[in-house]
């Protein structure tokens, strides 16, 4: 599998934690299980959801990588009541 390095392509393309939120949920993760996963804090993972720090890109792969996105999942505005599907696709 190819890993490709998403930066957002303005500095208005924010990360959006609410997403972070459901997807953990929909796995049925806690944030302590991410942050193991990630070797951070448990109050990192709650930062990130809150949108009080950024994630690092590197944590921002990883996490797309355990939640089954693509990065830039993170950075694109919900649409219209959208629910996280059981099924993202996978990389090619």
């Amino acid at each position: 599998m190819t890993v490709i390095k998403f930066q957002p392509k303005t500095k208005k393309e924010k990360f959006l934690g609410e997403k972070l939120v459901k997807r953990r949920k929909f796995f049925g993760l806690t944030q302590d299980d991410l942050a193991k996963m990630l070797s951070i804090t448990k109050q990192a993972i709650s930062d990130y959801e809150l949108n009080k720090s950024i994630p690092k890109i590197e944590h921002i792969i990883i996490l797309a990588t355990i939640l089954r996105v693509q990065s830039r999942f993170f950075y694109i505005p919900f649409s219209y009541k959208e629910e996280p599907p059981s099924v993202y696709r996978d990389w090619e």
